[in-house]
């Protein structure tokens, strides 16, 4: 279940970082709640050094939200370290469960 929550999160992530920079501000929130929602259950799976990580990135996401900085808030999703790649050898070894 992991690997197809990991799978929808890249997905919807890619998609709502695209509508951001394309300035498809709609199309990319709807992508973003996506996301939002599948990286609820894979956060889940991570221990909780990763989920104190993942916090202050977070923060910096939600508020360039509010700011409706848009082109900040792409660049905080795509470089934001927030879903392993796909061959992330800490995925591969456990690390997340």
């Amino acid at each position: 279940m992991l690997d197809k929550d990991l799978e929808v999160c890249r997905t919807h992530l890619k998609s709502a970082v695209l509508g951001f920079r394309l300035g498809m501000e709609g199309q990319a929130n709807e992508d973003f709640v996506a996301f939002l929602d599948a990286f609820a259950r894979v956060c889940q799976q991570y221990p909780p050094h990763r989920i104190v990580q993942l916090n202050a990135v977070l923060e910096k996401i939600f508020q360039a939200q509010s700011r409706k900085d848009y082109l900040y808030l792409a660049d905080l999703l795509e470089y934001g370290e927030l879903v392993p790649a796909p061959l992330d050898p800490v995925v591969r070894m456990g690390d997340y469960h």
